[in-house]
């Protein structure tokens, strides 16, 4: 058994509904997402996000040993930012936002030419 993946189902419609929001916003994501509490989710129009398979997105105090005490964001700023989360991941109380175009993770804004 795979005690990560329990919930109760409370949570389960919770995360349900929110899958439909994530539609609604053009967010892709993969099979078995489970999300934990409400995060705050968002993408701009015009901009890509997309979450990889079997991934774990926490945002409820009761979810994480340590405490959780911020939601995760994710966030796309503008029209064609692109935010790819791969398959696999858990995330619990971060905060992802981008607001560039053509910029990776070990890159800043003095690198775009």
């Amino acid at each position: 058994m795979n005690f990560f993946r329990a919930s109760g189902a409370g949570e389960s419609m919770i995360g349900n509904f929110y899958k439909i929001i994530l539609k609604l916003f053009h967010v892709k994501y993969g099979k078995r997402l489970t999300l934990k509490g409400i995060p705050v989710i968002f993408n701009k129009k015009g901009a890509v996000m997309e979450i990889g398979e079997d991934c774990l997105i926490k945002s409820s105090f009761l979810s994480n040993l340590v405490g959780l005490y911020s939601r995760t964001i994710i966030v796309t700023r503008q029209p064609g930012a692109y935010i790819r989360i791969g398959d696999h991941v858990g995330i619990s109380g971060a905060t992802i936002s981008v607001s560039y175009t053509n910029l990776r993770a070990h890159e800043t804004s003095q690198d775009i030419v």
